[in-house]
């Protein structure tokens, strides 16, 4: 059949089985699991080129911690294009997840030909593509929104003309877009600088050793590539010292060897099977091995390859010096540091098989094919459980609850350009971004720093009312004196700036009569995992009440207070003693229109508890 004669169906297999199993599970989702705050700040970029008519020499975002938003980005390439193609469409996460997919359809492209053009075999071809594909770091941000895919795409392409380039006499088109693909990948992500070093050291060490008619042309690109980029760079600090910067824009470096070492260990115990799954690192060892076996000596399959993954490990190894404290808690600091140095590894050093190794050939083709279903299915087990989310993800309950939030302020008549404060944002831009209006995100709620942003300018709060009590009221009991409510959807609080004697209820949005209450002495609690299940009635027209209650317990007891209304679902943390009574006033909100409340203690230790004192006071 005339599709199994295709020059390319290596890449298209394995795009075609990532968008399948990976990028359509997560279409059009909004991050809100591991790095959520990275990548909503991408989203927001792309938003902010929609609002200021595609003006690339001012990127900004919806969180005004910069002055106007205004931070310096480089070129975000990927963020731009789509906001190019949503100025026609309207503004939608859609449109830039599926830029993110065509530059990662674009990278398995680029390292095919690459692997085509040193001459690797189909199933090697296959193994490169697959170990990129499906590394399940890569593949994470790869179907989510993040820089660093697009980067390492376009720094593959500008080694692919890089090689096409060789031994050419007179600059040509493989030259030009070596150059423009290397110096995009440098602007759109910084750290790429080093990768791009890496090759343009690697061609002048070859150059200087006479190892191949080497031409000074065919340093061209990598040289034009860094000079231009360090314009980019030099007009990035330009915007820093004017309005500011959202973005990391320093070392960040161990104080000593042996800090270093134990951010090390940490990384690994965090990320090891995250980066690279173990059966990837098993085969890249064994195919080094077996090249190596054969040469007696690494020998790479062409000459570039040899001199660029050593300079490509030590870029990568540089750049974990001077960013090792980000590796801990940041497992896409990898991505730029090591996987070029990787998929390079691998295709440099893919064996070539002897006429004497013809069995060797064989079942290391056969390995290669049971390793890569595994790739697969190790990159979505991981997966799943970096999308694991429930009441204890805040980022995730933060969605829910502005989900709705721009129809509300339409509502309420807050205009598209009044600024709005979020305390409890946990990220700094996506409570912005389901509002559609800029404002301050305050990520970490103490009590200083919330007394802090009450004194910026804003025209409105915005509070999240599950959190509207135990992280905002008792954080900063000032702030009821401070903001004058003026208009609730049940999940969401308005509030104004204004010197007020508003009471604690009034606050809270309780400033109307009692509508029901409900009283019990003692309530027998037994070892159960839901303990305490009640409903509550509330006939659509109450939105707030207050539950107390006293609680005992013989032992330490993880204990928290779920509710559920529908889809909606809140968790707050309880007070507990051991032998001793905790007692709880709990403020509980809800969306308006709400029939029926269940709430219940969670109790998944099976403590034996004692409750008692038990009131909710509906209003």
């Amino acid at each position: 059949m005339r599709i199994f004669a295709l020059p390319y169906r290596a890449s298209i297999l394995v795009f075609l089985v990532s968008a399948i199993l990976f990028f359509w599970a997560k279409w059009n989702q909004f991050p809100t699991n591991i790095h959520a705050w990275t990548q909503s700040d991408r989203i927001a970029l792309a938003y902010c080129f929609v609002d200021n008519n595609l003006n690339l020499l001012k990127p900004c975002t919806y969180d005004l911690g910069t002055k106007e938003g205004v931070t310096p980005a480089g070129i975000p390439i990927a963020e731009y294009i789509s906001a190019v193609f949503m100025k026609f469409f309207g503004k939608s996460l859609g449109i830039l997840q599926l830029i993110h997919m065509l530059f990662f359809g674009m990278a398995l492209y680029f390292l095919e030909r690459l692997t085509k053009l040193i001459k690797i075999e189909e199933i090697g071809r296959l193994a490169v593509l697959s170990l990129f594909a499906f590394s399940p770091t890569l593949i994470y941000y790869a179907d989510g929104i993040l820089t660093s895919v697009p980067s390492l795409s376009l720094f593959f392409g500008g080694v692919l003309f890089t090689v096409a380039s060789q031994s050419k006499k007179k600059i040509g088109a493989s030259h030009i877009l070596s150059a423009a693909l290397f110096f995009l990948a440098i602007c759109n992500r910084w750290s790429f600088f080093l990768p791009v070093a890496a090759v343009l050291a690697s061609l002048i060490f070859i150059k200087f050793k006479k190892l191949e008619s080497t031409q000074w042309i065919e340093l061209f690109p990598a040289i034009i590539a860094v000079g231009l980029s360090l314009l980019v760079y030099w007009h990035d600090r330009v915007l820093a010292a004017e309005y500011g910067s959202a973005f990391l824009s320093t070392g960040m470096q161990a104080a000593d060897l042996e800090e270093f070492v134990e951010i090390i260990k940490r990384s690994f115990a965090n990320w090891s099977g995250h980066w690279m799954s173990r059966i990837q690192v098993i085969w890249l060892l064994l195919m080094f091995t077996t090249s190596m076996w054969q040469s007696k000596k690494p020998v790479a399959r062409q000459p570039l390859f040899q001199y660029l993954v050593p300079f490509s490990f030590l870029a990568g190894f540089a750049y974990t010096i001077v960013m090792v404290k980000q590796f801990e808690n940041h497992d896409y600091y990898f991505i730029d540091a090591f996987y070029p140095f990787l998929i390079l590894l691998a295709i440099g050093f893919y064996p070539v098989f002897r006429e004497k190794h013809k069995n060797m050939h064989k079942w290391f083709g056969i390995l290669t094919g049971i390793s890569i279903l595994f790739w697969v299915l190790q990159a979505k087990e991981v997966e799943a459980k970096r999308d694991a989310s429930g009441l204890w993800n805040k980022v995730e309950m933060s969605y829910r609850d502005f989900q709705g939030a721009e129809v509300f302020l339409d509502h309420e008549n807050v205009k598209a350009d009044e600024v709005l404060l979020i305390p409890n944002s946990y990220t700094t831009n996506i409570p912005h971004l389901l509002t559609g209006r800029k404002g301050h995100a305050l990520v970490d709620t103490d009590s200083t720093n919330l007394d802090s942003v009450l004194n910026l300018y804003y025209d409105y709060a915005l509070i999240q009312n599950r959190y509207l009590q135990e992280e905002v009221l008792e954080v900063c009991p000032s702030i009821a004196a401070r903001l004058t409510r003026v208009a609730d959807n049940g999940l969401l609080s308005l509030y104004v700036k204004s010197n007020s004697t508003n009471t604690t209820e009034q606050f809270l949005g309780i400033d109307g009569e009692m509508k029901s209450e409900e009283r019990e002495d003692s309530v027998a609690v037994s070892g159960e995992e839901f303990a305490f299940v009640r409903s509550i009635l509330t006939g659509g027209k109450s939105m707030h009440a207050f539950l107390e209650f006293d609680l005992k317990s013989k032992i330490q007891a993880d204990l928290s207070l779920s509710m559920k209304s529908g889809e909606n679902k809140w968790r707050y943390d309880l007070d507990y003693g051991i032998e001793a009574s905790g007692k709880n006033e709990i403020y509980l909100s809800w969306p308006k229109g709400t029939e029926e409340i269940e709430f219940f203690i969670f109790n998944p230790n099976k403590s034996e508890l004692e409750l008692s004192n038990y009131r909710i006071r509906i209003y």
